[in-house]
């Protein structure tokens, strides 16, 4: 009878933890739902609320960005507006409507800055490598891997001539294709993770030759306008533009994709 009890209070504890769990799971989902409509009925601020209040619950996904971008630039909040879609595009840089609507905000940007031109098949591989995140270059590459080094397992083993010759190509063929899909899987990450982008939100941001105040001013960047982060020191971060310029900036001036 005293182990009945001790199971069906336990029964009882995970059956509450369940229903928690998924309560929790639904709540996003609602919010979301009442965003969209908050939007459709032209409350863009209401919605922009919303939508940030999925966001602070953990939930993330290319649609919620590109909605809370649409909202802030329904707003005219133009910063806000590329930050999100920037936030969008890197989970699905390959949606059309996302890559569409960020054109359109970096077009109402003051500063056109020019991008240094790479050789074309550099160009080439990096909006290859953009198509997927890292977990799909990832795995491609260790599938490839491991086909390699079976068929070179067949090839060692195998007696017949013809078959030997056709696991060796296989073979160094896939071995050469799964370096290719590391350098991608790697640069990939470095986009993700590594190399902090950011988003200029203030007015009129006036960037320094050095980390302080009393610097001279080196070039003038507004709201929108897309950086680099280098380092970062007591307060300040040194930023690089696509035309090779770099200076520092206070953190506040800035927010990170």
């Amino acid at each position: 009878m005293q182990k009945f009890k001790y199971y069906r209070a336990l029964f009882l504890c995970l059956l509450v933890l369940c229903i928690k769990q998924y309560a929790f799971a639904q709540e996003p989902a609602n919010l979301f739902d009442t965003a969209n409509q908050s939007y459709q009925d032209a409350q863009y601020e209401k919605a922009s609320e919303q939508y940030k209040m999925v966001v602070q619950s953990g939930f993330e996904s290319a649609a919620l960005y590109y909605n809370l971008g649409n909202a802030n630039f329904q707003l005219g909040k133009l910063a806000e507006a590329i930050l999100y879609y920037e936030k969008a595009k890197k989970i699905d840089p390959t949606d059309k409507d996302i890559l569409y609507n960020l054109k359109l905000a970096n077009s109402r940007v003051v500063d056109k800055i020019e991008v240094i031109p790479n050789f074309f098949f550099i160009d080439w591989y990096l909006e290859l490598v953009q198509l997927k995140g890292t977990d799909f270059w990832a795995y491609c590459f260790s599938f490839i891997f491991i086909t390699s080094l079976l068929s070179l397992g067949l090839y060692y083993y195998l007696s017949n001539r013809s078959y030997k010759k056709l696991f060796f190509i296989s073979g160094i063929s896939c071995l050469l294709l799964s370096f290719l899909l590391y350098f991608m899987a790697n640069a990939r990450y470095n986009i993700e993770q590594v190399q902090q982008q950011a988003i200029v939100f203030s007015e009129n941001s006036y960037i320094k030759s050095a980390p302080s105040a009393s610097s001279q001013d080196v070039f003038i960047l507004h709201e929108g306008t897309k950086v680099t982060i280098l380092e970062e020191v007591d307060g300040w971060n040194e930023i690089l533009l696509t035309d090779g310029k770099r200076g520092w900036t206070e953190i506040t001036n800035l927010k990170a994709i």
